[in-house]
């Protein structure tokens, strides 16, 4: 299950494929300065089940960024081109985290085709307050120092805050995305996503607004997990999601942080799992 890099349009993306190529497609969407590492502890149960296609979003990781891919719409644009390249048109399953799971709730909008359900991991758009790290990317000077400039202290603050218990912000989290940091342009990528998506003050109304009402005339079968400890995006969001889209189901974990997947795979599985089971669209009712 190691990485690859495939083309996409004539830029490198990479992915990590799992499964068999013939089971019901399952696409993971990590968020803002992330990887699909974030998804290391459950990729291998999901693959018993499904054609796993984790990837490093375009502009994000090790992927290069793609055209005017900076928008949340041209970011799920942008992920569905990278299911195009490998040949996977069928309905998927997404899973997104974070940002992650705003551009799968737009992917799910612009390509219905594409989306036949979504778990959505403390997704943002359902609320304004967001951690003052990602804030401080939209600071103008400020945020361009701190995408050009890493620095080990910040990079390590930031993974502490991912979780509830900092202890699992490991040296190998913090090595990968001190790595991703210096190697690429991602810093510089995620601090243009983050002007275009927040302020200083908190996460954009007008992008939220119009999503999730674009989301909620076009409803998929939607579960939502959020840590009650998520100091990211804040679990007093998770009211929101009930109001903006009463078709989704909401579980509120205790003691676990923005990430459940990495945090408690255990119970991210127990949730996900049978959840995916129950909508999952097999090739043989894809192709009807």
């Amino acid at each position: 299950m190691t990485s690859q890099f495939i083309d996409v349009e004539g830029r490198r993306v990479r992915v990590k494929l799992a499964g068999d190529s013939g089971a019901p497609p399952l696409v993971l969407v990590h968020g803002i300065s992330s990887s699909l590492e974030d998804w290391a502890a459950v990729i291998a149960e999901f693959a018993t089940d499904y054609r796993v296609i984790a990837l490093d979003v375009p502009g994000f990781g090790y992927s290069d960024p793609a055209p005017d891919s900076i928008t949340i719409n041209a970011l799920a644009d942008a992920t569905v081109g990278v299911l195009d390249a490998l040949g996977e048109m069928r309905p998927a399953q997404w899973i997104g985290n974070s940002l992650g799971g705003a551009i799968a709730l737009a992917a799910s909008v612009r390509h219905p085709d594409r989306v036949s359900s979504l778990v959505l991991v403390s997704p943002a758009a359902f609320g304004r307050s967001v951690t003052p790290l990602l804030r401080s990317l939209t600071v103008p000077v400020l945020g361009k120092i701190l995408a050009s400039r890493p620095n080990r202290n910040s990079v390590a603050m930031l993974q502490k805050q991912v979780f509830a218990d900092p202890a699992l912000a490991t040296r190998y989290r913090i090595d990968h995305a001190m790595a991703i940091a210096k190697e690429t342009d991602a810093g510089e990528f995620s601090r243009r996503v983050a002007a275009e998506v927040a302020s200083v003050r908190g996460v954009k109304e007008k992008w939220r607004r119009q999503l999730l009402a674009q989301a909620a005339a076009n409803p998929v079968p939607t579960t939502v997990v959020w840590g009650a400890k998520d100091r990211i995006l804040p679990a007093s969001h998770a009211g929101a999601v009930r109001a903006a889209l009463p078709h989704a189901d909401v579980v509120v974990l205790p003691g676990v942080g923005h990430m459940a997947q990495l945090e408690v795979p255990e119970r991210f599985l127990a949730i996900a799992r049978p959840f995916l089971a129950a909508t999952c669209v097999t090739e043989a009712q894809s192709a009807l």
